[in-house]
């Protein structure tokens, strides 16, 4: 009879020491699945409501029963107490309006004592609406003026100006048509040149599928960060930049715009230097 107690003491020294062992077996198996936070827009803009996802499950054999936290650096966007039974997966998600610039969303997982089991992060970069509106905008117009003027990589041959030409003078035709063919032969080179840098810069222009909303801007430009500044700097310059690399290959494919340029810049120079060379010693 006298020994009960120490089995009893025995029992409870047990239980306490257990309890944590079985919550750490549990966290083991109760976690993050592996596919990472995410948002419900690809390109989510400064202002708008958005759903941060993520995915949880528990291959345990027993209830998991806790909450997650989802935080913004060290603010917290928002609790969801959840319940999950053996081998069940679910998706969480919860609304959040971001600002402009790059955030560290975490999400972390704890039990019912309170006691964090698994913590997964992600970062997201956020665009200012006016912005991503502007480079949209440039975006479609240098898209239009792509279509507008000539996809197409094909340079046209100037086979027309040397049968011109021989239809004239065939001793001059016969002497022309190797430089017109090297001349053609650089064209096709320049086109080539210039459609990989097409591809460049509409890869660093927003795409047409923004999904923008005008009406959610910012209050104030202090809400603007220097990165947030400098990227709609970069997508307006490659914007422009694009502009002038389609208008560049529209002149070199195209032979009755290109010949006639070149014309026109050689009658140019050699009227610059005519000027210089009969122009005074004095002046």
């Amino acid at each position: 009879m006298k020994k009960r107690p120490m089995y009893l003491l025995a029992g409870a020294v047990i239980l306490l020491c257990g309890t944590p062992f079985l919550a750490i077996a549990q966290s083991i198996t109760t976690g993050f699945a592996t596919q990472p936070i995410f948002l419900s827009k690809d390109t989510p803009l400064a202002g708008q409501a958005i759903l941060i996802y993520s995915s949880i499950s528990n291959v345990s054999t027993s209830t998991f029963d806790g909450s997650v936290v989802f935080r913004d650096e060290s603010v917290e966007i928002g609790r969801i107490l959840i319940s999950l039974s053996p081998g069940e997966a679910r998706l969480i998600s919860v609304s959040w309006r971001p600002t402009v610039g790059t955030h560290t969303v975490t999400a972390t997982l704890t039990n019912s004592r309170g006691i964090a089991v698994a913590q997964q992060s992600a970062d997201f970069t956020i665009a200012s609406p006016d912005a991503a509106a502007a480079s949209l905008a440039l975006g479609n117009a240098a898209a239009n003026v792509n279509s507008f003027f000539d996809a197409s990589t094909t340079v046209q041959p100037a086979t027309p100006i040397d049968q011109e030409i021989s239809s004239f003078s065939p001793q001059i035709g016969a002497v022309i048509q190797p430089v017109l063919n090297g001349i053609d032969a650089g064209r096709t080179i320049a086109a080539h040149t210039l459609t990989g840098q097409i591809t460049l810069a509409q890869s660093n222009v927003p795409a047409n599928s923004l999904g923008t909303n005008p009406g959610a801007g910012l209050t104030s430009i202090s809400q603007l960060n220097p990165q947030g500044i400098w990227n709609s700097v970069l997508h307006v310059l490659w914007s422009v930049y694009l502009y002038l690399l389609i208008f560049l290959r529209f002149i070199v494919i195209k032979f009755a715009i290109f010949y006639p340029l070149v014309v026109i810049i050689l009658f140019w120079l050699l009227y610059r230097l005519y000027r210089r060379l009969t122009r005074p010693r004095w002046a």
